[in-house]
């Protein structure tokens, strides 16, 4: 049987799949469907599985067996996940070796094509990929209304309208046949009043705006549309909005949803980099300072243990290896532990994946930086981390 996470947000389907500790190992096969390459991802895929498979035979290591019943049990799985007619681009399919339902998910962004097993499904690309494309809104205003878009995972979906009646008023605010009949004076009036108008509807409709925004967790925000008919509406949100936004003069009425995504990638990526390097650079100041933040591997690894981390921060260029202790507790390799010996500890080569998985299961966030945007993490070893206290 297999389970799809697609229903779930993204945070809440990564919490269901690390909390789930096979004792066997759990099978993680990420592809990315890419129909101009001629099949290859699939065969690359494809290729890791059976040089996964040959590297635990010739160990000795029994999982070489579970591995491979699994995947005759989980075949047609994992021949939906390579069939380029799928669904999504970045697909993932997570197979418990002993024996409990695979979980899959599918994306519209790449995920790379990656095969792995640990006693945790591997999550590190599904963290990559929603830190890269975060979840956003669109405020498309005009004159007759405010559309929103919601986009996130490579999707853009209408989510909201609230139309402006314009019935009996023409393009220049003129009624009827008046129109005709009075000079430039009253025509300037009419149109006035007819921006008034839309300027109160504007207001009125922004608490509703404010309230979708939250509802949908949209870390950024573009309000699109012309200045003056967008002003009511960026002025109108609240200073404690968690969302980044900003205007921008593009008119989108009428594109489809797809379409007003391509419009603004390049606003969202630029805020997208930006909030980034102002978060590392904050979150390290604060650390720094002695308030709540956490900064370098040792730090932030003892603030995970207590449970304090609220937003972690990882360089996404930067590996990291250490050590682990009976109780679970992450340390850094070379630093000795009190009240434990060396032999106690059990090696981590991947201990980037277990602060990932340890963040996660705190409900706390996890952000993979780009290195461009990640030189006020580069003196902390790439690790910082904002505190609940």
């Amino acid at each position: 049987m297999t389970i799809n996470e697609n229903g779930l947000p993204g945070s809440a389907a990564l919490r269901v799949v690390v909390d789930r500790v096979d004792p066997v190992g759990t099978l993680s096969v990420y592809a990315t469907a890419d129909p101009q390459d001629a099949g290859a991802w699939r065969v690359r895929v494809v290729n890791d599985l059976v040089a996964l498979e040959q590297r635990l035979r010739k160990a000795d290591d029994a999982r070489a067996e579970a591995v491979a019943l699994r995947l005759d049990e989980v075949e047609r799985e994992l021949a939906a996940m390579l069939d380029a007619s799928g669904p999504g681009q970045g697909r993932a399919l997570f197979v418990p070796l002993s024996g409990a339902p695979t979980r899959t998910v599918h994306v519209q962004v790449p995920l790379g094509d990656v095969v792995e097993l640990d006693p945790v499904a591997y999550v590190r690309p599904l963290v990559a990929a929603a830190s890269a494309h975060p979840p956003a809104g669109v405020v498309v205003v005009c004159g007759h209304g405010i559309r929103l878009v919601d986009l996130r995972s490579g999707l853009a979906v209408d989510v909201g309208e609230r139309t402006h009646d314009t019935s009996g008023v023409d393009r220049h605010g003129h009624t009827g046949a008046l129109a005709t009949r009075h000079g430039s004076a009253w025509h300037d009036v009419q149109a006035r009043r007819a921006a008034e108008r839309l300027g109160t509807f504007l207001r009125a409709n922004t608490a509703w705006v404010v309230a979708e925004v939250r509802r949908y967790g949209w870390e950024y925000l573009v309000v699109a549309g012309d200045p003056e008919r967008t002003a009511p509406v960026v002025d109108g949100l609240p200073d404690d909005l968690a969302a980044t936004r900003c205007p921008v003069r593009y008119r989108l009425a009428g594109l489809p949803a797809p379409r007003v995504h391509a419009a603004v990638a390049g606003d969202l990526e630029r805020m997208r980099h930006d909030r980034h390097r102002d978060l590392c650079e904050r979150t390290r100041d604060a650390a720094l300072g002695g308030a709540s933040g956490s900064y370098g591997l040792a730090d932030t690894l003892t603030t995970l243990a207590e449970g304090r981390v609220s937003h972690l921060l990882l360089d996404a260029a930067r590996e990291w290896t250490g050590r682990s202790g009976p109780d679970g507790r992450l340390h850094p390799d070379g630093i000795a532990v009190p009240g434990l010996a060396d032999a106690d500890l059990r090696p981590e080569p991947r201990l980037g994946e277990r602060m990932i998985e340890a963040a996660i299961r705190q409900d706390a966030a996890v952000t993979l930086v780009d290195p461009a945007d990640a030189d006020a993490l580069a003196a902390g070893d790439g690790v910082a981390a904002v505190l609940r206290w």
